[in-house]
């Protein structure tokens, strides 16, 4: 761009154009007025945005609220009301009218909500005041650079377009801000205001533009975007694409949520993928990974569980930025909104692993992966330690086959022609089921920002997770959303017992049911409760030989496990592989301020969606002991 000086005409030189940038919707949110609803006409007085000064990834930015800086068209068009930003969610509602307020600075809206079964929902808890938050989506226009203070430059926005309003139940990032809905951009000119210019001027007496340095070193700044866009279109091959949008001035952030939309075949796949057998299950996905997000190492590194808890605490994300990132970005391929925020399976497993950022920087292993948090939740799982099968990453509901009566096989003389098989094939339907918990955190540990609390805090999430999900497997009812336990399924075959404990022989008997079904084979094992292996440690296998039935964490050559999660005179024996436990998503977790309000302490819910089935259930046998 030509800025060259002009000789003086006489008349005020216009404000040099520092540079040009690719603008992307942005957002910003306020509180409702819940003094202004109106119940019989379904509308709400909101204040949709004001000059508050909020962080950007360029920098500071204030909002010019005059006349001449907001382009109402949209707005006054009748924008539409929204659910997160999110158009694929569905429109709640309408802008009824809006107007800029003088007194306050503020630009204000009255809201008219439709009457469809989503924005009920979305009314009544207005109502109700628990969805707080308004926010607006917008695009920039023009800026200029105020003032540079502390290596951080303060802009004011002369002109934007606000173009919808947005019911949030999280305020959107203020640091990050972009709205990956929306995919078109426009440039902004950036000009440079006299009070952040040098005080030199040329010979034409025109100001001149500052001259950055140190940490505000544009350059610089040009240099380092441009190298973060070449090392995202190198991992993405995407090159080309990258060297493009370098010329283009296109953002990090822009760039790397353009690469996430596209979803090219030339993106690297990520490490988690299916186990030999799970390639054609059907809602199998790895695209909720951290990795395919497009998360570098040194990103991943510096997530922090920690900084996110807090900002979810104090509704303020403006130092959480890269975690409020991630979990637009979740909720964008999940197509759900978040109850507090989405943080996905490696990026836990990333809080489990050593070290500590705050003491050497961020390292972390290149290999991270969804099915490693599957493995660390396999250790807080019983029934996975036993070989309960763990699917990771499902979308959508999923229908595993199995079959019902086998296949028919002769020997045939020369010419003869084979009988064919009849044989019936059926499913075992796994829909998400939600899992939720609670875990406290006190005040002096929320104030800790070492790895090792994450870790501490992460492998309390696993082990509630680990206990739930055992609870449901072996003794849900199956009623109320909650899975239907193996000690309540129908058609697995009983062994009753006489004494206070299995004979050696009623074990064998267990183990002898399963087998005339031609079942007795895979991960075979015994489980039942701690007071029932208490039990049998002490009962003899054989009289007079000093061998008990349960020895060496075995029973009749099999391995044995005992858990509280077991009734206490119930026995399980059988082929646990045949028990399948699949994952949905991410883990989606909120901060309850409410609980512990007293000590300043919070309450950190976990929500997971999960479900287990048998397929085949002729595979288990249960001991119960016989009535008197």
């Amino acid at each position: 761009m030509d800025q060259t000086p002009k000789p003086n005409s006489g008349s005020p030189a216009p404000l040099p154009v520092l540079r040009q940038m690719d603008g992307k919707a942005l957002q910003r949110a306020l509180a409702v007025d819940l003094s202004t609803i109106d119940k019989e006409n379904r509308t709400v007085e909101v204040a949709v945005s004001s000059e508050y000064p909020v962080r950007r990834w360029f920098g500071m930015e204030v909002l010019d609220h005059s006349e001449a800086a907001v382009d109402m068209t949209r707005l006054r068009a009748g924008a539409p009301f929204l659910v997160q930003h999110n158009s694929w969610s569905g429109q709640v509602g309408v802008v009824e009218r809006a107007w800029l307020d003088e007194s306050d600075r503020r630009l204000r809206a009255v809201i008219r909500f439709s009457r469809s079964a989503q924005a009920e929902e979305i009314w009544q808890d207005v109502v109700d005041n628990i969805r707080r938050n308004i926010s607006v989506g917008y695009i920039p226009v023009e800026m200029v650079l105020e003032r540079s203070e502390s290596g951080l430059d303060h802009y004011r926005v002369t002109r934007w377009e606000p173009y919808e309003v947005s019911s949030v139940s999280v305020p959107a990032d203020p640091t990050v801000g972009v709205g990956r809905a929306h995919e078109a951009t426009q440039p902004i000119s950036i000009t440079i205001r006299g009070s952040a210019m040098d005080n030199d001027t040329n010979t034409d007496g025109q100001r001149t533009a500052p001259q950055a340095t140190g940490s505000v070193d544009l350059v610089a700044a040009e240099r380092q975007r441009g190298a973060d866009i070449f090392a995202l279109g190198d991992r993405f091959q995407q090159r080309e694409l990258a060297q493009e949008h370098v010329a283009k001035g296109t953002t990090v952030d822009q760039f790397r949520a353009m690469i996430l939309e596209r979803q090219a075949p030339a993106a690297p796949v990520s490490s988690a993928q299916p186990k030999k057998g799970e390639r054609d299950l059907p809602g199998f996905t790895t695209d909720v990974s951290a990795r395919a997000l497009g998360l570098t190492d040194k990103e991943m590194g510096e997530f922090s569980l920690m900084r996110a808890i807090d900002a979810a605490a104090s509704k303020d994300w403006s130092k959480a930025g890269l975690e409020r990132e991630v979990s637009t970005a979740l909720a964008d391929k999940l197509r759900k909104e978040a109850r507090g925020f989405y943080v996905p399976h490696d990026l836990l497993m990333r809080g489990m692993s050593k070290g500590d950022p705050s003491k050497g920087g961020a390292i972390v292993a290149n290999d991270l992966r969804i099915d490693e948090f599957i493995d660390i939740l396999r250790n807080q799982t019983v029934m996975a330690r036993l070989g309960m099968r763990m699917l990771g990453g499902l979308t959508g509901d999923l229908d595993l086959p199995k079959k019902i009566s086998g296949s028919n096989f002769y020997w045939l003389a020369e010419g003869e022609n084979v009988t064919l098989s009849d044989f019936d094939l059926t499913t075992m339907p796994l829909s998400p089921k939600t899992i939720g918990g609670g875990i406290p955190v006190t005040r002096r540990l929320r104030k800790q920002a070492s790895r090792s609390v994450e870790s501490l805090i992460i492998q309390d999430l696993t082990e509630g997770l680990g206990v739930a999900i055992d609870l449901g497997i072996l003794n849900g009812p199956g009623t109320g959303n909650q899975l239907l336990g193996l000690l309540n399924q129908t058609g697995i075959p009983v062994v009753q017992y006489e004494g206070d404990t299995p004979t050696y022989k009623e074990a064998v008997s267990m183990r002898t049911k399963v087998a005339t079904f031609n079942a007795a084979s895979g991960n075979l094992a015994y489980l039942t409760s701690v007071n029932q292996a208490g039990l049998s440690q002490t009962t003899e296998k054989f009289p007079n030989t000093g061998r008990t039935v349960w020895e060496d964490g075995k029973v009749n050559n099999y391995k044995a496990l005992d858990t509280n999660q077991m009734p206490d005179n119930d026995w399980l024996f059988g082929d646990f592989s045949q028990v399948v436990m699949g994952l949905w998503g991410v883990m989606d977790l909120t901060v309850d301020t409410a609980t512990l309000a007293g000590s300043d302490g919070l309450v950190l819910r976990v929500f997971q969606d999960v479900d287990a089935g048998v397929r085949r259930k002729e595979a288990f046998c249960i001991g119960k002991k016989k009535s008197a």
